[in-house]
């Protein structure tokens, strides 16, 4: 929250961050860590242009779809998930778990955490357990295809049109 107090402030506020990092606490008397991988975004996801007349605001859904996509791309298998509802800090979510491993919660941040850093924009957090990401898709079975010898080539074109001209049509 600190970080994206920082970035509004600088006037960017269409934000997807993310950020390696340890957590550390205690059970049963002993010390323990985990590895986290947090994704965050807020503000605009997709800003107006002219392939789209409207802007994209970041929401849940475009959380869940970076979310599933991750999953997708390291052969993660969700079993079973949970509705999270005013849980550490978030409004609403949900929890993803592959056998009893917790992969991660997703959800939006309750403005009670955001309010006192001045965040007026909605901000939506994932946190995955990337220890037990990384001992779930260390199970799957990974195909790579060989890169393309003749990759597309993508050329800029200018051209002179009538001002009247909107890039609606």
């Amino acid at each position: 929250l600190e970080t994206i107090k920082r970035n509004v402030n600088r006037k960017q506020e269409d934000l997807r961050l993310f950020e390696f990092g340890k957590s550390y606490g205690q059970e049963n008397d002993l010390p323990f860590e985990n590895e986290h991988l947090i994704i965050a975004l807020s503000g605009t996801h997709h800003p107006a242009s002219w392939l789209s007349s409207a802007p994209r605001v970041s929401d849940y859904f475009s959380l869940k779809e970076m979310t599933l996509s991750l999953f997708r791309r390291l052969g993660i298998q969700y079993t079973k998930t949970e509705n999270l509802e005013n849980h550490d800090g978030l409004l609403f979510g949900v929890s993803f778990y592959a056998g009893g491993a917790l992969l991660g919660r997703i959800g939006c941040v309750d403005p009670i955490l955001s309010d006192p850093f001045d965040i007026r924009q909605p901000v939506y957090l994932a946190d995955f357990n990337f220890s037990n990401m990384v001992n779930v898709s260390s199970r799957s079975v990974v195909v790579y295809e060989e890169l393309n010898r003749f990759p597309s080539v993508i050329r800029d074109l200018a051209i002179v049109i009538d001002q009247r001209t909107t890039f609606e049509h």
